[in-house]
């Protein structure tokens, strides 16, 4: 944790204005974008679901990993372009285009799903480890890292 702080504090001193740190004074290549958004989609459920998806139900489970190559790329390419408008907060154009409650309607239930996705990305693996090495939910989740 402490060599991880390091990189952050190293690699902050670069960062001029929340512009540069957000989209990385957009000359990113549209690949690395796309492989980012594909690693934040998965969790240790993916991790543990998919092999057991497999063994149940054949091979089936490869047409959704084969969606995830096709639609981030497609995701990427396409629907990001956007970026003429300069965003910097995606809620932010949704206030401009439309109005000010539908950025508090779709800002409440991003933090919804968020909240709820990642108390279910931390308790499922705790369980794992709970079963795993004989531990209680609560010694499960701090080794898991909730």
């Amino acid at each position: 944790m402490v060599v991880l702080f390091g990189i952050g504090v190293y690699c902050v001193r670069h960062q001029r204005d929340l512009k540069t740190y957000l989209l990385a004074d957009q000359n990113v290549h549209w690949l690395v974008v796309a492989i980012s958004v594909l690693a934040a989609l998965f969790s240790g459920i993916t991790y543990l679901g998919a092999p057991a998806e497999t063994f149940f139900h054949d091979l089936r489970y490869v047409w959704v990993l084969l969606s995830f190559l096709i639609a981030t790329p497609v995701t990427t390419v396409v629907f990001l372009p956007f970026r003429q408008l300069k965003p910097v907060y995606c809620l932010r154009n949704l206030q401009r285009r439309f109005d000010r409650r539908l950025r508090w309607i779709a800002s409440g239930l991003f933090i919804t799903r968020v909240t709820f996705y990642l108390g279910l990305a931390i308790y499922a693996p705790a369980l794992v480890v709970m079963e795993d090495h004989r531990l209680d939910a609560v010694d499960g989740g701090v080794v898991d890292g909730g």
